[in-house]
Parts: structure tokens; sequence; C-alpha cells
């Protein structure tokens, strides 16, 4: 009997370890930071709920200590008993109140059970409803217009939220995904057959008007390139004919005006030419090399073509 006692202190120290939630509820609300009427319809009574079962478990323990402690008692008496009524009747009446008081722990014992379990139903159930409400959001942050999704969007939340959505909103965010891709096509060095796949690609999905018009920057990638290179063409004849003065100023800012006037002439008859993000890089590079100094050589640039 003495070990089951033992026994059951033990259970008792481990019984604590319920109170190790912080975690999961700091998950809970990290996810549910956005979601102000979840934390108030939801979040909060589940987190009562919790609060008012570790208040049961704190009184039950404390039971079962007080039990505990009296059943050493009863015990001790057992063993030891006073030498006056040291009698038959005596001993049956301890030994009936230590089983009564064993009774109860193991009645606690199972009341405690109960509530570990009750606990941790709680704490699933505030879970699966904060991820709910997270992914509801996401889903309905997709039901706007297609143009408007293309401006609020970009590939790396699309990457992100494809595997979170249902599947109407998986076909929508798979459209958005194509539109990226090609749009990408943009962003490197020209190459013919990468431009008719992107284009390929979403002459499939509603053609809204930036759909329309990243077709068209597709279509035209070529011309926009071939007529930069021969811009640059143009100022390598300016670099060949004219080598400014380093140590004159007016010299310098003499032919950075040719070569200005070659770069205004591509701006006026090429105005599309930012969205063509590689090729604005290239022009950039141009300006700067050229600003810093007018003889600077950009044959390098000209390969990039």
């Amino acid at each position: 009997m003495m070990r089951k006692i033992l026994i059951l202190i033990v259970l008792i120290g481990v019984f604590s370890t319920v109170y190790s939630q912080d975690e999961t509820i700091k998950t809970i609300q990290r996810l549910t930071l956005e979601n102000d009427s979840l934390k108030k319809e939801v979040i909060q009574p589940l987190r009562d709920s919790i609060v008012s079962c570790n208040g049961d478990l704190k009184n039950l323990q404390f039971r079962i200590s007080a039990l505990v402690k009296d059943s050493v008692n009863l015990h001790n008496q057992i063993k030891k008993p006073d030498k006056k009524n040291n009698t038959d009747i005596l001993i049956q009446n301890m030994k009936t109140g230590l089983q009564q008081k064993s009774d109860s722990i193991v009645l606690l014992d199972s009341i405690i059970k109960r509530k570990d379990r009750q606990i941790a139903t709680t704490k699933q159930d505030e879970y699966n409803n904060g991820q709910q409400s997270v992914y509801s959001k996401i889903e309905s942050s997709y039901q706007g217009n297609f143009d408007n999704l293309i401006k609020s969007s970009t590939r790396l939340t699309i990457e992100r939220d494809l595997p979170l959505v249902g599947n109407d909103t998986k076909q929508k965010l798979q459209n958005l995904q194509k539109y990226f891709d090609a749009q990408q096509v943009l962003s490197e060095q020209y190459n013919k057959q990468k431009a008719n796949d992107a284009q390929k690609l979403i002459n499939g999905i509603e053609q809204t008007e930036l759909v329309v018009s990243l077709s068209k920057n597709l279509k035209d990638y070529k011309m926009y390139s071939d007529s930069l290179k021969s811009t640059i063409g143009r100022i390598f004849e300016i670099d060949q004919t004219y080598k400014a003065n380093k140590y004159e100023k007016g010299d310098r800012t003499k032919k950075r005006s040719f070569i200005l006037s070659e770069l205004s002439r591509y701006f006026r008859n090429y105005h599309r030419y930012v969205n063509y993000p590689y090729l604005s890089n290239i022009i950039m590079d141009i300006m700067d090399k050229k600003q810093e100094d007018p003889n600077t050589d950009i044959s390098d640039l000209l390969n990039k073509l």
C-alpha cells in the first residue's frame, strides 16, 4: 500500500506538466493576430475554458496532497498503534480509513485524467479554429479583379499561398503564377523561344488589360532589344570619333550631350522601354558609366544583348 501511495505522489508531479501550454497558445496567437473578431469570439472563450480547467486541476492536486498526507499518517499509526488503544477494532478502523483515503485518491486521479483530456481537446479546437480562420482569410484575399490581384501579388506570395487554398481559388493562383512566369522573361536577355513560350503560356488565361499588355511586350521584345543594340552602336561611333579631354570639363560635357542625344532618341521612339527590366538596367549602366567618364568603353554592355 505504501508503494502505491509513493507512485501516486510521483504521478502528481507528472500531472503538473499540464501547465506548460504557453508555446501552443503563442502559436495560435501568432496565427490569428490579424483577426480581432476571431480572438474575441473563439480564442478568448477557449482560453477562458483552459484557465478554468487549470484552476480545477490545482484544487484536485491540493486535495490529493492532503489525502496522501492523511494516508501516510494512518499507515504510521497502524504500524505503531498507541499502547493504550491497541485493540483489533482500532486497527480495523484505521485500515478502513486508509482504504477510503486510497479510494479517494484513485477517484481524484481519474478526474484529473479526464481534465487532461478536456484541456487537450480544447487546445486542439483552438488551434483548428485559428488555422481555419487563416486559410479563410487567404482565400478571401484572392477574390478580387484579376488585374488587381496581379498588382497586389508577387511570385513569392503565390508560391506561398498556393498549397493553402481550395480548388476554386487554386486555379486563379495558377493563372497568376503563369502571368508572373511570363513576365520574368522580360527580366532576362531576349530569347526568341522563351518569348514565344511565354506568349503561349498567358494566351490561356483571362485576357485582362495587364495580360494583354504583357502579351504585347513579349511580342515587341525583339524590336526593343535590337533598337537598343543600334543605339549602343551609334554611341560606339561617337567614342571612336570623339575623345573628350578628361581635363576639360566643357569637352566632357559636350561628349555627354552627344551620347544623351542618342539615348533620348531611343526613349522617344521606344517609350515602353520601362516595361523591359533587362533593357532598362543596361540603359542605366550606360548612363552611369558615361556620366563618370564619357570615354568609358561600354562594349561589355553590347555583349549582353
